[in-house]
């Protein structure tokens, strides 16, 4: 499907002595490239909502997540930035950017990830949550929610580089394809 960054987030050391159940949450990236054969999966694992967190420009450009006749996982467009925010930063040390860039992402668009958790909470069965390339916008969105059940910060982090690894895969395969654009 084009999809690099997909799993389940069950196994995840929770509070002390628990871990995040399976068919819970599930990350990902671009699950707007789902086959219907992922769609099943993606039921019958347990998936009833899927938060899409890219904007509309995405959307427009990219497609969206649809499930197939039959299935039945409800999608919900939870922009969680804004499309004028500025990713590029000049005056702040490399080794700093990104903590910059996520404390600045938390601080200023808090209320777009409230709305996110929310909407996990209140889901009956599992989620599915995705951005475009399923790292930063999706990755801040598992830090909280893994950080809401107790996981400690080394599992959150673990999570994160698996997410950067996979993100370096996948731009590598959409250079080739000529799609690069997919992931601005």
């Amino acid at each position: 499907d084009g999809i690099f960054n997909l799993r389940d987030l069950g196994g995840t050391p929770g509070s002390v002595g628990t871990v995040v159940r399976e068919r819970v949450l599930v990350r990902a990236d671009a699950l707007q490239r789902s086959s219907p054969a992922t769609v099943q999966a993606l039921h019958d694992h347990g998936i009833r909502r899927i938060l899409d967190l890219r904007d509309d420009s995405e959307r427009s450009a990219a497609g969206t997540f649809t499930p197939t006749d039959g299935v039945e996982i409800q999608v919900l467009h939870l922009p969680v930035l804004d499309p004028t925010y500025v990713w590029e930063v000049t005056d702040v040390p490399r080794e700093r950017l990104l903590a910059h860039r996520y404390a600045d992402i938390l601080s200023t668009f808090g209320d777009r990830y409230a709305e996110a958790v929310r909407a996990v909470a209140e889901t009956d069965g599992g989620v599915a949550f995705h951005c475009a390339v399923g790292k930063d916008r999706t990755g801040l969105l598992a830090m909280l929610l893994l950080g809401a059940v107790g996981s400690p910060g080394e599992a959150i982090v673990a999570d994160y580089v698996t997410s950067a690894r996979a993100t370096a895969i996948q731009v590598s395969w959409l250079r080739v394809l000529g799609r690069l654009g997919d992931v601005d």
